[in-house]
């Protein structure tokens, strides 16, 4: 199991007695990450792809809470696809959502693999698993 530094806020009871992970607390993500190293036409590297399992906009919050610059949000309301770029510890970063996954770029493919590895490991344990929605009967 891979483990990543997650940070909350202050800690408080999570209605079962116990106390919720504290700041600099390693917790398990729900899937292995795994870097890939594919370089794009543009000189960008692939570094990572993740399950879309919340909206552009939740990705958007995720990366302002890195705390990382955010530099352009496109979305596209023909397509469903939309771009992020951002700016994080002095690289510059790209994600795309495109047929159910999140794509993420690296604009120098040259980028530190550890930032690239703490990146990824906070993206993946911030979005959440595929849980199967409950749908009522009618």
């Amino acid at each position: 199991m891979i483990s990543c530094r997650h940070h909350h806020g202050s800690p408080a009871s999570n209605g079962n007695g116990q106390q919720p992970a504290k700041p600099g607390i390693s917790i398990s993500l729900p899937m292995p990450v795994h870097l890939t190293n594919e370089l794009m036409p543009g000189g960008s590297r692939l570094f990572f792809t993740w399950p879309q399992n919340c909206s552009p906009l939740r990705l958007l919050w995720l990366i302002v809470r890195l705390p990382a610059l955010p530099t352009a949000y496109l979305p596209d309301l023909v397509t469903g696809e939309t771009w992020i770029d951002w700016r994080w510890r002095g690289h510059r970063f790209s994600a795309h959502s495109i047929y159910g996954d999140f794509l993420f770029f690296s604009e120098n493919p040259d980028c530190p693999e550890t930032l690239l590895r703490t990146l990824a490991e906070y993206l993946a344990a911030q979005i959440p698993p595929d849980i199967p929605q409950i749908k009522s009967g009618g």
